[in-house]
């Protein structure tokens, strides 16, 4: 193989790994012994077409990668009118206009974020 198959082959795998697996819904059936706070995200391999998701279990795919978490959560509206969560789980904030927890663990970088970055510092520089 040469080394652009290699990296075709490598991309692949990485876009199939980010779109195959559903995500880790929560269910009244399998309730955790703590909550934790859960946001509604669509659902695009089944139906339901939205599904609640614990918080951290939001998965990586490339829509969360180029826009971040917020570009698959469900807008307020349909968070209005859907069902609470299950497990008396609490709504994230996530879903009430913060777009990061108030205390991350580590920062998270999208594609566009960096972006940003490189072209404010390039514009800074260009003064």
């Amino acid at each position: 193989m040469t080394r652009r198959e290699v990296e075709l082959l490598g991309l692949a795998i990485l876009l199939l790994g980010c779109t195959a697996a559903p995500p880790p819904s929560l269910t009244a059936e399998a309730c955790p012994s703590d909550p934790r706070p859960a946001v509604l995200i669509k659902n695009t391999h089944a139906q339901p077409e939205w599904i609640w998701v614990a918080e951290d279990g939001i998965p990586t795919t490339i829509r969360t990668l180029l826009f971040g978490k917020k570009g698959v959560l469900a807008p307020p509206e349909v968070v209005a009118h859907h069902a609470p969560p299950p497990c008396s789980s609490p709504i994230s904030g996530l879903h009430a206009g913060v777009i990061e927890p108030q205390e991350p663990e580590h920062p998270v970088w999208t594609f566009i974020g960096i972006m940003g970055h490189l072209l404010i510092g390039i514009g800074a520089a260009l003064r």
